[in-house]
């Protein structure tokens, strides 16, 4: 599954936009990628979800939601889109972990 940026493209994918925000220790291989002028795009080659639990995201986990959170909220009423959406006054995370079950 693994995918790699040539870089002999890579200073023209930065001229327009899409930056090489993270590489491997020698530089050779791009890891993370962002794109510039975008409210959140970034790619990355590891798998931020082995290091992910409920209660504990990984931070691109979390950035995800809460730009999409935002993005929904800028849109105008809380109401908007789809039915049930979130209220603009809300606490993060959306529930309160517990341990029981009862």
């Amino acid at each position: 599954h693994r995918y790699e940026l040539n870089n002999s493209y890579r200073q023209q994918l930065a001229d327009n936009g899409l930056q090489a925000t993270g590489t491997n220790p020698d530089g050779s291989l791009v890891e993370i990628i962002e794109l510039e002028n975008h409210p959140w795009f970034v790619a990355v080659q590891f798998h931020p979800e082995f290091k992910s639990k409920p209660t504990s995201a990984h931070p691109l986990f979390s950035g995800f939601i809460g730009a999409a959170l935002e993005k929904h909220l800028s849109r105008g009423s809380a109401t908007s889109g789809w039915p049930g959406a979130w209220p603009r006054k809300m606490s993060w995370p959306p529930y309160t972990p517990t341990t029981s079950r009862a």
